[in-house]
């Protein structure tokens, strides 16, 4: 489905934050000098193309909703990233998006 830009629409680099929720024990005979008990957090950032900030923040956290997973880590413990929060929303001022731009900037 192709999409239909509307002249309101622009681009959106919108940051979300997840964790890693590990549950479970962990086998013992499995524990080497890798093993970590300390929370996880990842930020990730998704280009999205919307008519305000509102929703560009509705898009992406749809989105990281429907990208949650579960695996089972070398410990045998349950590993569930889940989407906790958004952490911001840029608008990016090019019309059209390119290869090698900058998307973020933190100083």
């Amino acid at each position: 489905m192709e999409h239909v830009a509307h002249e309101s629409e622009k681009w959106y680099s919108v940051k979300l934050l997840f964790e890693a929720k590990i549950t479970g024990e962990p086998k013992p005979l499995t524990i080497d000098d890798a093993y970590d008990e300390s929370k996880t957090y990842e930020e990730r950032l998704y280009l999205i193309y919307a008519d305000s900030f509102e929703e560009a923040y509705e898009k992406a956290e749809r989105e990281a909703k429907d990208s949650e997973t579960k695996h089972f880590n070398p410990y045998g413990q349950l590993v569930e990233w889940v989407y906790v929060q958004p952490l911001d929303c840029f608008h990016l001022f090019d019309d059209e998006i390119k290869e090698d731009r900058d998307l973020l900037q933190t100083v």
